[in-house]
């Protein structure tokens, strides 16, 4: 019986784990072999991109703060708070983003990059879009009621900044996670965590609905001011703690449309 050769089977080793590693057995790392994209999907991207548009534009609208409302040269008469409409483009880009998935499993298209560009476009406007939303209209809000000498109810600007950070951050976890967990051939008829989407309407909601029910109630419009300072903020850091907890949510779309 020949003796076992030690120092052969260690490098028989080495060498077995350099190749499980993509490096060679001298310690110098080989080539390694990138992953080229053959083909993008034409429709499905570009109704993904318009997401990610509705959400930088949301951004350029919410950015010109209380300034004169935007009247559009073909409705000469209607005129549209720069708020109100950068909510209307973030509940836009909620439509993009239900469509580009059904186009991409409708023309047999999924794949990788569009979950991959699914997610940056989800982060621009359901995670950049709403909370710089919510910050400045706080913030023009807080503008007003210092002026009119109620400074009293103001939130700390730190604060704000704060829970608009959190926000996004949690945005990201939450979409990062959902890449890493779901598969291109889940239906997706459930979420783990609040959706994105889903929390940015709980944000939008507030900016588009409130004045109205504000008028409804007839109330001032200092009172409508402190309501938002105090409820705007709130809602935005339970939405974002939301995305990051492991609390089940139904997909509602998917489970309507499933089987059809």
């Amino acid at each position: 019986m020949k003796p076992i050769n030690r120092r052969r089977l260690a490098l028989d080793a080495k060498a077995l784990g350099a190749r499980a590693f993509g490096a060679r057995a001298d310690g110098a790392r080989g080539p390694r072999k990138r992953r080229k994209l053959k083909h993008i999907a034409v429709l499905p991207s570009l109704v993904t991109l318009m997401n990610g548009l509705c959400g930088f534009t949301a951004i350029v609208m919410a950015s010109r703060g209380l300034g004169a409302p935007w009247e559009p040269g073909l409705f000469p008469r209607a005129e549209f708070a720069f708020f109100a409409l950068a909510g209307y483009m973030i509940v836009l880009g909620m439509v993009a983003d239900v469509l580009d998935g059904h186009v991409a499993r409708i023309s047999k298209s999924t794949s990788s990059f569009g979950a991959q560009l699914d997610s940056l476009c989800d982060v621009i406007t359901f995670g950049v879009a709403p909370a710089f939303l919510m910050v400045k209209l706080v913030e023009a809000y807080s503008d007003y009621l210092e002026r009119t000498g109620n400074d009293f109810a103001l939130v700390s600007d730190r604060v704000v900044y704060l829970i608009a950070a959190v926000y996004i951050m949690c945005a990201i976890i939450r979409l990062a996670r959902f890449n890493v967990e779901s598969k291109n051939d889940d239906t997706h008829l459930g979420f783990v965590g609040l959706p994105s989407p889903t929390a940015a309407g709980l944000i939008v909601s507030m900016v588009v609905l409130q004045p109205r029910v504000a008028s409804w109630l007839d109330a001032s419009i200092e009172d409508f001011a402190m309501v938002t300072i105090w409820g705007l903020p709130f809602v935005t850091l339970l939405a974002g703690l939301l995305m990051v907890t492991r609390i089940p949510f139904p997909h509602v779309v998917n489970r309507a449309l499933h089987g059809k």
